[in-house]
């Protein structure tokens, strides 16, 4: 186990020198903000996780488009903070939006969260 307590300054700096240095808008500032929701979700922290997973997938929509594989994975990162919320039908959305695309990119993800779900239920 990590020492949270030391990650959460240093996951803040980086995200703050990104989004100086990038700009807000920049999939880097996305990426420090998913960094700093994983501390979160890991932490138990859902309330401070969900909004910087959604404003990541918001900047990669937006820059790299909905069919970036990056948009994807923001999705699924989204989409496992809903599953370890207890949250089955907001999962479900957030993964759904990237699979109505049918790209075969994203099958890999939504075999990951098929397993994931399963193995949580047992």
């Amino acid at each position: 186990m990590g020492d949270h307590a030391k990650a959460e300054p240093l996951f803040k700096e980086a995200l703050e020198v990104r989004q100086k240095v990038l700009g807000r808008d920049h999939p880097g500032t996305a990426q420090s903000l998913n960094n700093l929701a994983a501390l979160y979700q890991a932490m138990g922290d859902y309330a401070k996780a969900e909004p910087l997973d959604k404003e990541a997938l918001e900047i990669r929509q937006k820059v790299l488009g909905r069919d970036h594989l990056l948009t994807a994975v923001s999705l699924n990162d989204l989409a496992a903070l809903y599953l370890a919320m207890g949250d089955h039908a907001k999962a479900d959305k957030a993964l759904n939006q990237w699979l109505v695309s049918h790209r075969p990119s994203c099958l890999c993800l939504y075999w990951n969260f098929e397993s994931t779900v399963r193995l949580r239920a047992r």
